[in-house]
């Protein structure tokens, strides 16, 4: 509340007094987890217009958008008044958010958001002058709108809150080029270059489909059986026998914005897939589940279709959900586990430095075994923010959350920080903490989206993460 005062000046006839009125701001906070699709919340949405001019779901880049916090300073904010708002202060209806893109970090928060989309084929919105823009302005109060999936259906709401609109703050991105793995038989051809284009298909800057642009090219790597990329002379692809390759097309959209995309070339059987040791839990034979959780209704090898068998088995954790491995395991660029295309490594660890991920897609090996498509989010890691897949072994890889009641009803507290209790299912409203090594009773486990609380005696709740609490007097 601000400026209730009184002004006295004069006028050449004597003193007047001016009156001020009581100028007031009021406002509730309201995180982006209260109102987000549970499967990206925290996290930015991202998106392109579908033929209708409406928002669609980027499903082959949203595994890349970076956690959200107010603490990167690629966000700039104002409230109504033009004030700058505080790290950790909250923002009015009326208030603006910018975000620098140019200072966006991939989920690795290390590598450019802006370099990864060029080389996933996509740019920020291309202004006139053949340069990307270069910051996004929100202002909150404004109408939010629906986003949806290809087939339509709504991945998010218009986000509303006690009946008023919020903005909804999402990145709007140009898709330049679109091109999919492709298969070939084994062929007495001695080139694949009349296909090279075939199922590529580029677009302007105004999203309009268009011919190969004349500037447009690609290249050519052959991938051996342990992963590796070799160059191959002339860009060739033999069709003559079974192999594997990475084609990269390369498209300068502008002078300034240049975008790539990179699909493999299977020929024939591809490359045979060599046996992986004991420790990523990457066992090639398939095993047939006998019931399922998932929408899914197909087996996926590196995301293609092969078979009509269930996908993910009933003990398998959910898309979205929270797992950790127990033993040593690898993060891999693929399905089909190839030591070449380990991206990173987790040693065994104590069960509170456990290497923990979340779940986004499932997939199978060329020889069938069930594989989880992670992001990692070990936030205090060199790994944080990797995309990757590991093992769906239970053996390696077990849910974060606990699913069931103590035998005893007890629960003890293994996290060297201690845990708080809180008023709300949702952990706000702290009412106490409680230091390692206490010994709690509690009389119920509930389901909180794709997480777990336990209800301790006094009606308290606390998290059921295994990393935090373990069952039992310990």
């Amino acid at each position: 509340m601000s400026d209730f005062s009184n002004q006295r000046t004069a006028d050449g006839q004597g003193w007047n007094t001016q009156e001020f009125g009581l100028l007031a701001h009021f406002g509730k906070y309201v995180s982006p987890i209260d109102y987000w699709n549970p499967e990206y919340k925290n996290v930015f949405i991202a998106t392109v217009d579908d033929s209708d001019g409406l928002p669609i779901l980027a499903t082959d880049v949203q595994d890349m958008m970076p956690i959200i916090s107010r603490n990167l300073d690629a966000f700039t904010y104002s409230n109504i008044r033009g004030e700058t708002i505080p790290a950790g202060g909250a923002a009015y209806t009326g208030s603006s958010v910018t975000i620098h893109l140019a200072k966006l970090k991939g989920l690795d928060g290390q590598t450019s958001l802006t370099d990864e989309l060029h080389n996933e084929g996509y740019a920020y919105n291309i202004l006139p002058d053949g340069t990307e823009q270069s910051t996004y302005t929100f202002t909150l109060g404004t109408t939010g709108g629906s986003i949806f999936t290809d087939n339509g259906t709504i991945v998010m709401n218009e986000t509303k809150y006690n009946g008023r609109t919020l903005g909804d703050a999402y990145l709007y991105m140009h898709k330049l080029i679109d091109a999919k793995n492709e298969t070939y038989p084994v062929s007495s051809k001695t080139t694949w270059d009349p296909n090279a284009y075939k199922d590529v298909q580029f677009y302007d800057i105004n999203g309009k489909k268009i011919d190969k642009p004349a500037n447009a090219s690609y290249t050519v790597q052959k991938i051996d059986a342990n992963g590796t990329a070799i160059k191959v002379a002339n860009n060739e692809v033999d069709m003559t026998k079974d192999g594997v390759y990475q084609v990269t097309y390369v498209y300068p959209v502008t002078n300034s914005v240049t975008v790539k995309k990179t699909i493999t070339i299977t020929v024939g059987k591809g490359n045979p897939t060599p046996v992986v040791p004991g420790g990523g839990g990457s066992s090639s034979t398939p095993t047939t589940p006998a019931a399922t959780t998932s929408s899914h209704n197909s087996n996926f090898s590196n995301g293609t279709k092969t078979t009509t068998e269930p996908a993910v088995p009933n003990y398998a954790a959910k898309e979205g959900a929270a797992v950790y491995a127990t033993k040593k395991i690898y993060l891999y660029k693929n399905a089909t586990f190839k030591k070449g295309q380990r991206i990173a490594i987790y040693p065994k660890a104590k069960r509170v430095n456990r290497p923990m991920f979340v779940v986004t897609d499932y997939a199978r090996s060329k020889g069938g075994a069930l594989r989880y498509k992670v992001r990692d989010v070990n936030h205090h890691s060199k790994t944080a923010g990797k995309v990757g897949y590991i093992t769906a072994n239970r053996k390696y890889v077990v849910p974060v959350y606990y699913a069931s009641m103590p035998k005893n009803k007890q629960i003890t507290i293994i996290s060297k920080k201690g845990v708080n209790a809180y008023r709300n299912v949702n952990l706000t409203k702290k009412v106490k903490h409680y230091k390692k090594g206490a010994h709690l009773k509690v009389k119920k486990i509930v389901k909180h989206n794709l997480t777990s609380r336990y209800i301790l005696s006094n009606g308290g709740y606390i998290t059921g993460n295994k990393k935090l609490v373990i069952q039992g007097n310990y």
